[in-house]
């Protein structure tokens, strides 16, 4: 239902601004529609936490049986005390500390890793652990050097072609990679 230009004048006059206004029911909707958009019978849908952490949207959304994308180990809390069991949330930082790791690895959360070093420690630290390598498609897009999400010298994610290092990590410590992002 779309809503008015009335009632939202209304709704700021009662709650004052700035006033954030969610409809639930178009927030699962477009979580639906993903999947007709993609038709794969496995699809796992993940929605990036940190983009709105709104507690009645993430109840909303896990509702539907949305995944959860995570960035830091606060939200990988805020994630299972919402209910969220550990094997629909996935954990993707950037420059990872040896405390965060342990920390989410205490959780049972799945780890999506981006980097060679971080890798490597995880697997002599976390032995025979469940892993997703997180790579860079080295696509680069965007207006500004700073900004951009891809390309060798960025922070998102492992090249490709340093897949054999990802896999040679892998099979010394026994980790088994069980997603690709």
């Amino acid at each position: 239902m779309a809503l008015s230009a009335e009632l939202l004048a209304q709704a700021a006059q009662d709650y004052g601004t700035p006033l954030f206004v969610y409809d639930l029911g178009v927030v699962q909707q477009r979580y639906r529609d993903l999947f007709s958009f993609i038709a794969w019978p496995k699809l796992r849908v993940f929605y990036a936490m940190k983009a709105n952490y709104n507690v009645a949207i993430l109840r909303c959304l896990q509702e539907a049986g949305a995944s959860l994308d995570t960035v830091s180990p606060g939200e990988v809390h805020l994630a299972r005390l919402l209910g969220y069991p550990a094997e629909r949330l996935l954990y993707t930082a950037n420059n990872m500390t040896d405390a965060e790791v342990r920390e989410v690895q205490r959780t049972g959360v799945l780890m999506n890793i981006g980097e060679l070093s971080r890798l490597e420690k995880v697997g002599r630290e976390f032995p025979g652990s469940r892993v997703c390598i997180r790579f860079n498609p080295d696509v680069v897009d965007g207006d500004n050097a700073k900004t951009s999400t891809a390309g060798a010298i960025t922070k998102f994610g492992i090249l490709l072609q340093d897949a054999d290092e990802v896999k040679a990590i892998a099979d010394r410590h026994g980790l088994a990679i069980v997603g690709l992002h």
